[in-house]
This record gives C-alpha cells, structure tokens and sequence, in this order.
C-alpha cells in the first residue's frame, strides 16, 4: 500500500464539523490502497472531546500526537481584546511547529512515506506541510478548507501582518504538488490571486457518511414545529437577526409560545444566550450545549425544519459572493429535511436551489425570515413539510475520498498536473 502522512492539528477523540473531513478520509483511504499515517496534537486548545468518533478510525490508521508549546497565557490578548496575530503568526498554534517537524521527518523516513498531506482550519499544518517537503523531498498536497488571507472572518493588526501572511502563503502554496479547497469559489479566489496555480488546484467539498445515520429513526413531536441549527455561531455568523424575528412571530401570535421550538445543538453562544433572556424566548428556545455526533444527527433527523446561519460580511470579491460553504448543510442534506438558510448569494445559495432542499433568505432580513418561517409553520401543518428527492450520492465521504486517491494516485506516478 502507498503511504500518506497526513498533518491534521485536529483528529478524534476530538469532536465536533471540523475533525469530520480528516476521520472519514482516514476511514475510507485504506479502502483504496492507501494507508494514512496521521500527525496530530496531544495538548490540543480545545474543549470538545467526542471519544464515539473513535469508533470510526481503522485500527490499521497509525496516529502520532505529539506535544505542542501551547498555554493559557497564548489566549491572553483576545481576552484582553488584542488580536494575537501581533505576536503569534499565522495562528495561535504555531507552538506545534518544532514538535511536529521532528516526529513529521521521522515518521517519513521510517515507514517511507509517499505523499505529505496537510489540513487546515489550523494554518499552521500548512506550514509543517511546507517544511516536510524541503526536508525530505516527498510530494505534498495543501488542503484548504478555509481561506487564509482572503478569509473574510480574518483580521490582520497591520498592513505589515498581512503582507507577511501573504508571503508566506506565497511560499507554501508554490511548494505544493496540489492543491485543494472545498469550494468552487475558494478555488477560483486562489488562482486569481496567485496565478502560478492554475492547473495544480482544484475542488473537493466536504460531504457526508451514510453509515452514520444507519439505525436512526426521525422521532418528530406532532405537537410542536421544531427548527434546529447543529453547529457554533461565531464570528460573522449570528443568531441575532433570526431571534429577532422569531420574537416578532411570539409577539404577533402568543400561541407560538406552545407551538415552535428551537433548538441550537452545539458550544452554547453567549450573545445568543444573552438574546434568548432579553428577548424573552427561554420558552421557545433551547441550548443543548455540545453532544457526540451521532446524537447532533438524531437531532438533525427530528428537526421539522434545518436552520442554516451564514453572515452577510462573508459575501466578498466584486461579484460578493461567499466563499465558504458550512460543513454541517452536507450532513442536512442527508437528515432529509427542509433548509431554512440565512445567507447571502454564494455556492450555499446555489446549492440549495440546485438541491431544492430548502429556502434562502438574506442573513439580516428580518421580515423575509419570518415569512420564510410563517411559510414552513404553515406546510407543517398541513402534513406537507418535505424535500424534493435529489441525488446527493456525490457527497458520500467515499466519493469524495475516491477524489483524493485520484490526486494522491497522480503524484505518487510523478505527476504534477490538474487532476480533473
């Protein structure tokens, strides 16, 4: 079997959306004579642990974790309401890079690696990635899932932070074999940006695995209409404006209050919190704070209506159009149930209508979501609340994998090319 190390700062017994990319292609690689090697963190800054995910690494998958010179004081400028990228570039775990170049060239040289693969939402794998190559020659393939210095959730202290961040993009990205995003637009952003790409970079979104919902059942209240959003709000992305609107819906028709539910399944949000108790909606509103994956999808499958929340800052370029398609909209498309999206025009948007799975309202339109909920409200009630059957086989996390085996195949025959 051909070898691949992949770079990955988060891997289970992590949870949460971001760590499903890197599990799944660990599961299904070996299924395509691929054996993954994975290089993660030991003392990872993070505080979502979903041991179940466990469940689903091969045990031929050889995971190292090693330490990294991270602490609590590293947080201490945002706390203080200081962007950290004034000391700490291009991210606050830059402290993995030593520790992960040592075991990295290690473990490339012992088991005879074929193929450095690194992920991001953590840049700092990139450049581990980077330094692998120069030190051992070995193909690498840069996975960006985010953007990184066209990220619109990104923040730079000085015009001199971003250039040095554009450099150093620069140099890594000119030192991968390939390249992949997980959009269309992301794609398209990095060629216009650094033309050198062009031919050697390309989309794989992010999906979903079927076998993840094998043994559960939709388990939905007939008494009450329940909307669900699975996932953080952070950043750009905020439950502001939908909260508004549902308590305009409350106060209009009191009996609401007995009718509708929320609930946000994820890391509890504090401006959220603070909106449900000011705006009175503890009723209607629950916060089930984080749970294991497989319970989000059971919640996901109970839902009457999926909740998808997008900022209108994310729509950028001259065409401002998003860049970022949410992981969890692949997951909602295999729970089968409608899409509510707050989001402005983009591939989401696209990808709803071309999927008809849902409906789109702009992120800060108060009145079109109420009307998109009064609508849904309605069919509900008349029995009717369903998706339009639609071919998402595209999207299973095997499909995609088949997709990487491609690149990976490519390299490995020497190849520096667009795989397409």
């Amino acid at each position: 079997m051909k070898k691949v190390l992949i770079v990955a700062y988060y891997y289970p017994p992590v949870g949460g959306s971001g760590v499903l990319r890197t599990l799944k292609l660990t599961k299904y690689l070996p299924q395509f004579g691929f054996a993954p090697f994975v290089l993660t963190v030991r003392n990872r800054s993070v505080g979502m642990l979903d041991p179940t995910l466990l469940e689903d690494v091969p045990q031929e998958v050889k995971v190292t974790a090693t330490l990294s010179a991270e602490h609590r004081f590293l947080r201490a400028p945002r706390l203080l309401g200081v962007n950290p990228k004034w000391f700490l570039v291009p991210d606050v775990h830059i402290g993995w890079l030593p520790f992960a170049l040592r075991y990295g060239e290690g473990i490339i040289r012992k088991e005879g690696i074929d193929i450095i693969f690194a992920t991001t939402p953590v840049l700092t794998s990139l450049l581990v990635g980077y330094l692998l190559k120069k030190r051992t020659g070995r193909p690498l393939v840069l996975d960006f899932r985010d953007p990184w210095t066209q990220d619109a959730f990104a923040t730079f202290p000085t015009r001199l932070h971003q250039k040095l961040e554009e450099k150093m993009e620069s140099l890594v990205l000119q030192s991968a074999d390939h390249v992949v995003a997980t959009t269309k637009e992301m794609t398209q952003g990095l060629i216009a940006k650094y033309p050198f790409m062009r031919g050697r970079c390309e989309t794989i979104t992010n999906g979903f695995d079927s076998s993840d919902f094998c043994g559960l059942n939709r388990s939905a209240s007939p008494d009450r209409f329940t909307i669900t959003y699975a996932g953080s709000l952070y950043g750009l992305r905020s439950a502001r404006h939908f909260l508004a609107a549902l308590r305009n819906l409350v106060r209009k028709n009191r009996e609401l209050h007995n009718n509708v539910r929320v609930v946000f399944v994820g890391r509890k949000d504090k401006e959220a919190l603070r909106l449900v108790q000011k705006l009175q909606l503890k009723d209607v509103v629950e916060m089930t704070g984080f749970v294991a994956h497989r319970e989000s999808l059971q919640l996901m499958m109970n839902a009457d209506v999926l909740l998808l929340v997008m900022g209108q800052g994310e729509a950028v370029g001259n065409g401002s159009r998003t860049v970022m398609i949410p992981g969890k909209i692949f997951e909602y498309l295999a729970a089968r149930r409608p899409i509510l999206a707050l989001a402005p025009p983009g591939e989401v948007s696209d990808l709803i209508r071309e999927t008809g799975s849902g409906m789109v309202v702009p992120p800060e339109g108060i009145e079109a979501i109420e009307d998109a909920i009064l609508k849904s409200l309605d069919r509900w009630r008349a029995g009717a609340l369903n998706v339009a059957p639609c071919d998402v086989s595209a999207y299973e996390r095997k499909a995609l994998t088949a997709k990487f085996v491609r690149v990976f195949e490519s390299l490995c025959l020497g190849e520096r090319r667009s795989i397409n």
